[in-house]
């Protein structure tokens, strides 16, 4: 299982034990898939500095290695204690590509707008430094069981052909178009209406 983990940079000064602490417990309850650019960006963005990038281009490269490592995760992980609209950013991104996101904040250090989403995917729990490992110890668990399963079939090639096209045209993979389609008829058929349309 691969975990991208995220936290404010800015807030480093206040929280970076806890962070760490995170980071060292996920890698002991997911071998060493876990990624974080909160602890190494520094030493990523100093290597795009050698190779003699822009800052602007050292920030476009940034970027786009955190959105790999987020679309390669099977789990994403943010502390929220501190405000941070690239963390939100993150937060958003990784939802809307269905992963599964555990949102970690010290008591009273909540986000009232990210509390406001209804989505199964994400998951907001309160910790404190002591009871840190026992929180993320029950996550995985519960993680565990809500993975998606990859499942593979076969079609021919002129179902192959359309499905490509339809799924450029709305601008999402192949998967994603057709966990919509389910998702649709699932909502459909509570509503008492059967026909889904592409």
């Amino acid at each position: 299982m691969k975990v991208y983990f995220s936290a404010s940079v800015s807030a480093r000064v206040y929280n970076d034990d806890n962070d760490r602490k995170i980071v060292e417990y996920l890698e002991k309850l997911f071998g060493n898939n876990v990624y974080s650019k909160h602890i190494f960006g520094n030493v990523i963005e100093k290597g795009l500095e050698k190779k003699g990038l822009s800052i602007s281009k050292i920030r476009e490269e940034s970027y786009n290695e955190i959105i790999d490592h987020i679309n390669k995760a099977d789990l994403v992980v943010a502390e929220i204690s501190y405000p941070s609209i690239s963390v939100g950013h993150e937060i958003s991104y990784a939802l809307s590509k269905q992963k599964q996101v555990i949102l970690l904040h010290l008591p009273n250090k909540s986000s009232r707008l990210l509390e406001g989403i209804r989505d199964s995917n994400l998951h907001i729990v309160e910790y404190t430094s002591t009871n840190l490992i026992e929180v993320l110890s029950r996550l995985s668990v519960e993680i565990k069981k809500n993975m998606s399963v990859r499942f593979n079939f076969f079609l021919p090639k002129n179902l192959l052909a359309k499905l490509e096209m339809v799924a450029g045209r709305k601008g999402v993979n192949k998967s994603e178009f057709i966990r919509g389609l389910i998702e649709k008829d699932m909502r459909k058929r509570r509503l008492g209406t059967e026909q889904v349309r592409i």
